[in-house]
């Protein structure tokens, strides 16, 4: 089973649905980023309204709370490289 990531509401239209990871590199992945709100609410709801909050939030995270496990950060890095800088207006969501 594999966990995919969709954006909507951008002034450039709809992106995905992306292949991000499986369902145990997410479980991986939300509890490494747990000590992020945005994250935190990413993981619990499965949606976030402002990918620009979600993209600083996880960038701050590897910067300062580098994963221990290489999945975890392959899946960070992969979700930050799909979002980008983000957008206010702009809402991920999570599919799994």
């Amino acid at each position: 089973m594999s966990v995919s990531v969709s954006f909507h509401g951008s002034e450039d239209g709809d992106d995905g649905p992306f292949d991000l990871c499986s369902a145990h590199g997410w479980t991986l992945f939300t509890d490494w980023a747990n000590r992020s709100k945005p994250l935190r609410d990413l993981a619990a709801t499965g949606h976030h309204t402002d990918t620009h909050a979600v993209a600083y939030d996880l960038a701050e995270m590897l910067d300062k709370h580098k994963p221990d496990n290489p999945n975890v950060e392959s899946t960070a890095k992969y979700l930050l490289e799909l979002i980008g800088v983000g957008d206010t207006q702009e809402t991920i969501e999570v599919e799994l």
